[in-house]
């Protein structure tokens, strides 16, 4: 039985994905190569956060990119180059920043941790808000920063869950209402930025997200890890443990 100390959106994700994945990363703790596209927009991601909590200068943050993805590239295996990750980091950030400096908003946090207490199981929710701040008429924003390859469909940005947990922290640890909280995903490529607002959380969703967070925390207290081959992560190019997985041997 693996008892969890906190659950996470990318540990819900991998379980309903794959249990068998999920107990390789989180119970084995065993290596997984990661893809250059995921080391240059944990670069974009740390990047903005110095700028953020410094009020650097734009171009004293694209001159650490360099560093940013050594360290990366220190932490474990990728696919591709520092060279290759440095010009894709480089080019996100080249991207966003225009708009990034341009936001009118007093920022009140960068890449703030928080845990949520979810009824009826002992694991609190972890999460990592990527920025906090208030526009010009005092109504709180969070704003949580996306790389991806293509711009997103509007349905894809409704059909996420990440944001539930985010404005519902916002909301309680600001005191204020969890409809007045304004969340947008800033997705950006290595051409454009789209920004996608949400509408305000209805409570079904948050009920329907709380539902998901106890069956997650059950199976795997439980130790349910079957593996699922039916989808796109069930390959040599999205899982290192492909060639481990007795569902595709």
């Amino acid at each position: 039985m693996a008892l969890l100390e906190h659950i996470s959106h990318s540990s819900m994700s991998t379980w309903l994905q794959c249990p068998a994945r999920w107990a390789k990363r989180y119970i084995e703790y065993l290596p997984e190569r990661r893809s250059l596209s995921l080391v240059a927009g944990s670069v974009f991601h740390r990047a903005l956060a110095l700028l953020g909590m410094r009020q650097a200068h734009p171009a004293e943050v694209l001159a650490l990119v360099p560093s940013l993805v050594e360290e990366q590239f220190a932490a474990g295996e990728v696919d591709g180059t520092p060279e290759e990750a440095t010009e894709a980091a480089s080019d996100y950030l080249r991207v966003y920043l225009p708009l990034f400096l341009s936001l009118e908003l007093k920022l009140e946090a960068v890449e703030e941790k928080f845990y949520l207490g979810i009824p009826d199981i002992r694991p609190r929710f972890l999460g990592y808000i990527d920025l906090v701040a208030r526009d010009r008429d005092g109504q709180v924003a969070v704003l949580d920063f996306k790389t991806a390859d293509r711009r997103w469909s509007v349905e894809k940005a409704a059909r996420s869950t990440q944001h539930i947990p985010y404005v519902l922290h916002t909301a309680r640890s600001r005191g204020v209402r969890r409809d007045s909280v304004v969340f947008e995903y800033h997705v950006v490529t290595r051409n454009d930025v789209q920004v996608l607002r949400l509408p305000p959380l209805a409570d079904s969703k948050v009920r329907w997200w709380e539902e998901q967070v106890r069956m997650v925390v059950r199976g795997i207290e439980a130790g349910v890890f079957p593996a699922n081959p039916d989808g796109w992560w069930c390959s040599p190019r999205h899982c290192a443990y492909y060639a481990q997985c007795p569902a595709v041997a």
